[in-house]
């Protein structure tokens, strides 16, 4: 597996903030970016090591919802977008200066592995697409 997508700690009652407010932008509510902002640049803080967020992952939960194309697109100019996954809202992948971030909250397991696992297709499709 790449750096990318091995698995990692997370600032859980951030990523639970961050869960909450993009599933409100996945609904139509544009004026959640800022708020979802916000709160990764308080996960850019709050860890030890003073990890980067490398991107971040959200989600549709119905076939019918598409995400907003004008939103993806803010989204994409303040961080980068890994990917839209079925019925999970967000994860964000801190990495500190050491390598992965030691948990600084609980570990949200089954979401952490969905992500490292999205993640890996995601590289696999970069590195393809870069030829």
């Amino acid at each position: 597996m790449s750096g990318l997508a091995a698995p990692i700690g997370e600032c859980a009652l951030r990523a639970a903030d961050v869960v909450l407010l993009v599933t409100e932008a996945v609904l139509g509510a544009v004026e959640a970016l800022a708020r979802v902002t916000r709160t990764l640049e308080g996960v850019r803080a709050d860890c030890d090591g003073a990890p980067r967020v490398l991107g971040v992952v959200v989600s549709n939960y119905t076939a019918r919802e598409s995400y907003p194309a004008q939103l993806l697109a803010q989204l994409r100019e303040q961080w980068p977008v890994l990917g839209v996954v079925p019925r999970r809202a967000v994860m964000v992948k801190a990495e500190g200066a050491g390598g992965p971030a030691a948990a600084c909250g609980a570990e949200i397991g089954a979401i952490v592995e969905e992500f490292a696992q999205l993640a890996q297709i995601v590289t696999e499709q970069a590195n393809k697409e870069r030829g």
